[in-house]
């Protein structure tokens, strides 16, 4: 954990300062629906042979690497979730949702199949 250590310096009104700069670009134009993922956000850094996000290593938001290996470890934990909670997607049961909030800490998985197992709902 050493070469993490001096990310821990970081203040926590640096964080929220990031926070509200993150929120700011997204919410630039929300009539487009997306905006474009600036190219910070997509620089990766090699640590132990694994990827991680570079951003989120300096700002010391997220410490989970971001390659292939951690996507298919995602993916196998998405499948075991599923047959544990027999396929149900959402607690508790919604006939028919209207809006759904994937909150970004995995492969997609989940939020792909609640947008094709409900057609109407805005994920």
């Amino acid at each position: 954990m050493e070469i993490f250590g001096q990310y821990f310096m970081d203040s926590t009104e640096d964080v929220y300062r990031s926070i509200d700069l993150i929120a700011t670009q997204v919410m630039a134009d929300p009539q487009a629906g997306t905006t474009e993922l600036d190219s910070q956000y997509q620089r990766t850094v090699t640590i132990h042979g694994r990827e991680y996000q570079e951003y989120a290593i300096n700002h010391a938001t997220h410490f989970m690497p971001v390659d292939e290996d951690e996507a298919d470890r995602l993916e196998a934990q998405h499948q075991v979730f599923s047959l544990v909670f027999d396929n149900r997607m959402i607690f508790p049961p919604l006939d028919a949702p209207k809006n759904v909030l994937d909150l970004g800490y995995g492969a997609a998985s989940w939020a792909v199949e609640i947008a094709e197992s409900y057609p109407d709902c805005e994920v």
